[in-house]
């Protein structure tokens, strides 16, 4: 039998509407597991059962990859679990994943490493936070709070004279550059000191004086009834 080439058309079409219902339908299904799970890993949470919170967590972001809440809460279990760098690789997957949110699982990396007192490491996050998202307000203010935190004063000063550009209403900047001058100037006071020598007293200016210890002596005098005659008995005849 012949089938025309309208025919043939439709049914390519009904199957393509077919893949793509189907599709459609596992998609939502795994969202809808996706949001229970994670309710269950709440739940598992609070009542203390970390291992199975755990557990409900991976399979909540396993089943909606894009669900930032679920990846966020993964994220936040491991870091309590003091495994900081399986927590930094579920949300740089995130920024994969989801590349509508980069920005987000960036800075959200940024302040997990803020928190562990990394700093240099948090600085390379929120500059790919604000690559992925140019013109972002908070994380434009948070890079030179980071850099001031790394001692890098230099960088720090130049991305705060930046965000006084974008931002001249905002006043965080004036105020930045002269704490700035200030850390900087006990930065160069501090090099500039000389250090102690070898041995030399640190006594300061106002502390009691160091209590010189006179040698012993014997303070019996002849004739006490204390006093032992050490004289000799050969010597005494």
């Amino acid at each position: 039998m012949k089938v025309s080439s309208s025919t043939a058309v439709l049914i390519i079409v009904l199957v393509g509407v077919g893949a793509f219902g189907v599709k459609t339908i596992l998609h939502r299904k795994a969202v809808s597991n996706s949001r229970k799970e994670f309710t269950e890993a709440d739940i598992l949470s609070k009542q203390g059962k970390m291992p199975e919170a755990l557990a409900a967590m991976r399979k909540a972001v396993d089943d909606d990859p894009t669900f930032i809440d679920a990846r966020e809460g993964l994220a936040d279990m491991l870091i309590n679990d003091n495994k900081m760098n399986d927590a930094v690789a579920v949300l740089d997957q995130g920024a994969i994943d989801d590349p509508m949110n980069k920005s987000k699982y960036y800075y959200d990396i940024s302040e997990d490493y803020k928190l562990n007192k990394d700093y240099d490491k948090a600085v390379e996050y929120v500059k790919k936070s604000i690559a992925a998202k140019p013109g972002d307000a908070q994380a434009s203010k948070t890079l030179p709070f980071l850099l001031e935190s790394a001692k890098r004063y230099d960088e720090a000063q130049t991305e705060w004279l930046n965000f006084e550009k974008q931002y001249p209403q905002d006043t965080s900047g004036p105020r930045a550059i002269k704490r700035l001058e200030r850390l900087r100037a006990a930065q160069t006071a501090g090099a500039a000191a000389p250090a102690p020598k070898a041995g030399a007293s640190i006594t300061k200016a106002g502390d009691a004086p160091t209590k010189t210890e006179a040698p012993a002596v014997n303070s019996t005098k002849p004739g006490d009834p204390t006093t032992k005659d050490s004289t000799p008995a050969a010597a005494k005849k």
